[in-house]
């Protein structure tokens, strides 16, 4: 829809977060200087259970889930690597040919994992 075009709403339905990020690393992920690391990381998460729901069933809730258990798993800056991934993977996925719901992982942002002190964040200026 951001092109001008119409894609029905039933694909995004029937798509999952597995597919599309299939998707993404066979349009994007190749021209990325990480790929392969990448590529080994994605394959891992499509492994994971929230990637066996549908684009459209998708919410800041089931993402925040996925954040909690992931924190008892692994380190933080881990965590904080894969909801960065779904956030480009979700927003390709949107520009590349889905009518989708705004990004959700961007509610989740203020969730206070690695956050930092105000005074690391300060430019030197």
């Amino acid at each position: 829809m951001d092109r001008g075009g119409y894609t029905s709403p039933s694909i995004a339905q029937k798509t999952t977060l597995g597919e599309l990020i299939q998707r993404y690393m066979v349009e994007v992920l190749p021209s990325m200087r990480g790929a392969p690391e990448d590529s080994i990381r994605l394959k891992a998460i499509c492994r994971r259970p929230i990637c066996k729901y549908s684009i459209t069933a998708l919410t800041p809730a089931k993402f925040a889930d996925y954040r909690d258990q992931r924190l008892k798993e692994v380190a933080p800056g881990t965590v904080i690597r894969e909801l960065a991934y779904f956030s480009s993977i979700i927003n390709h996925g949107r520009m590349a040919s889905f009518r989708l719901a705004p990004n959700q992982t961007s509610a989740g942002k203020s969730s206070g994992v690695g956050s930092r002190s105000p005074s690391t964040c300060a430019s030197s200026s």
